[in-house]
């Protein structure tokens, strides 16, 4: 209920500063169900909130990107070096990724630099979060 309850929180900011988008929230879950990741603040949260859910059934960087354009994904979750592949992949101009203002990394820190490069390179990142 603290995930539901922190979402709650960022959704009344955003409202009160009109920046909360017309989308359906939506999310990519590619970590494995087992994982606490996958289990609590993805999985159990998205029911909670009403967010809709696209699974991956393997890591891949280009495929994430297909899918954040074409399911208009609103929030990303993994471990960190998944969203610096996005942020720095070669093919990431091919893809409108504009729908995804949110993006989180739990299981390991992540480092200062990524957050910087993420921001530097996907200017629309509204949240750049470490969750642990």
């Amino acid at each position: 209920m603290s995930y539901v309850g922190q979402t709650m929180v960022f959704f009344e900011i955003l409202s009160a500063t009109n920046g909360v988008s017309d989308l359906q929230p939506a999310t990519l879950l590619n970590v494995p169900l087992f994982h606490v990741t996958a289990a609590v603040p993805v999985l159990l949260q998205s029911f909670a909130i009403g967010r809709r859910l696209v699974m991956m059934p393997k890591w891949d960087a280009e495929e994430a990107m297909r899918l954040i354009e074409k399911e208009k994904i609103t929030y990303f979750v993994g471990v960190p070096l998944m969203s610096i592949e996005i942020a720095t992949h070669p093919n990431k101009g091919k893809y409108d990724l504009t729908s995804c203002t949110g993006f989180a990394a739990g299981g390991a820190p992540r480092p200062v630099e990524h957050v910087r490069r993420i921001k530097e390179e996907m200017s629309w990142v509204s949240r750049c979060l470490a969750m642990d």
